[in-house]
């Protein structure tokens, strides 16, 4: 017999029903910035600048397709950037301009009817222009700050503070970057401090109104276990509650897509790179490799309070 209060089976149903319309009516922000639940999104880069049209419509087509086989919240469109001053190594792929983010995230949430996860490099020294046309023109209510490549060198733009103030006051949600690789003790006594201080760039940005953060491509969990706990510890001491963080992973299939991983400032073990590129299919490899990263780090990081992605 079913015991006094228990709900029928046609109650739970609707329960769950109903469940599933509040996620599925949720918009992109709203899952980037629910820490009941993760969000599950997959990255694409633009075409070509100057692709024609339809050419463009194929690529963002040939995407979608591959895109079916996963299940996601949306979709991330990076901003690429020539960025010569991020290293004295040459770059292992020469770069190729592409077209816009916004116009691309446009033409994916056209076609999908997903939303998009903009991102935009603050060394633009049109970005108000840029802003106003992707919240206008393109429709996009969700946006990812990124910071110029290195400090040293010329660039034109709003700072990343002033970047933030401009998409807050535009009526836009946003998130920002956090890179794990600063919050290693080398990186700060390369920089003369005695202890990282990514966590303190997140707590600060947090507080000027990011809603999300959205990590560079992970390798190595260390670094990334060590940056969010001590992301967790820094919000309790402020009493600010921490924002999600979105993991990047980005499988690779050869040696010099990997050289270009490294090129960006991801931290790629020794032996994880010889693990992946001595095997008979390397991408494969690379795949079953960061799954067990990231159960290294959910493992880790359980209980912390860190919303993830």
């Amino acid at each position: 017999k079913r015991s006094a209060g228990q709900p029928t089976s046609n109650a739970a149903d609707e329960t769950t029903t109903n469940a599933a319309i509040i996620m599925a009516d949720e918009s992109l922000c709203d899952r980037l910035a629910n820490p009941a639940r993760p969000v599950f999104l997959l990255g694409d880069v633009p075409p070509g600048d100057g692709t024609p049209p339809g050419k463009c419509q194929q690529i963002a087509d040939k995407f979608l397709h591959r895109s079916r086989v996963l299940a996601s919240d949306g979709f991330i469109v990076y901003d690429i950037q020539d960025e010569p001053g991020r290293s004295d190594i040459e770059r292992p792929f020469p770069f190729r301009r592409v077209m816009d983010s916004s116009a691309h995230a446009a033409l994916l949430a056209r076609s999908s009817g997903r939303e998009c996860l903009v991102y935009k490099c603050v060394a633009d020294p049109n970005f108000d222009e840029w802003l106003e046309r992707a919240r206008t023109e393109h429709g996009h209510s969700a946006i990812n700050i990124v910071g110029r490549a290195s400090s040293t060198g010329k660039y034109e733009g709003p700072t990343v503070a002033e970047a933030m103030e401009k998409v807050a006051n535009a009526g836009i949600k946003f998130g920002c970057v956090c890179i794990a690789e600063r919050h290693t003790l080398e990186a700060a006594e390369a920089r003369g401090k005695s202890y990282p201080t990514e966590h303190l760039n997140m707590l600060r940005k947090s507080k000027a109104g990011a809603d999300w953060f959205i990590s560079q491509a992970v390798y190595d969990a260390e670094p990334t276990i060590r940056l969010l706990k001590d992301y967790a510890a820094v919000c309790k001491q402020a009493g600010v509650t921490p924002r999600k963080v979105v993991l990047t992973f980005a499988p690779v299939s050869r040696a010099k897509t990997m050289n270009f991983i490294k090129w960006l400032g991801v931290r790629v073990p020794k032996d994880a790179e010889e693990l992946i590129l001595n095997a008979e299919k390397p991408v494969d490899k690379s795949v079953e490799f960061l799954c067990d990263v990231l159960r290294q780090i959910l493992a880790e990081c359980v209980g912390v309070g860190v919303p993830l992605g």
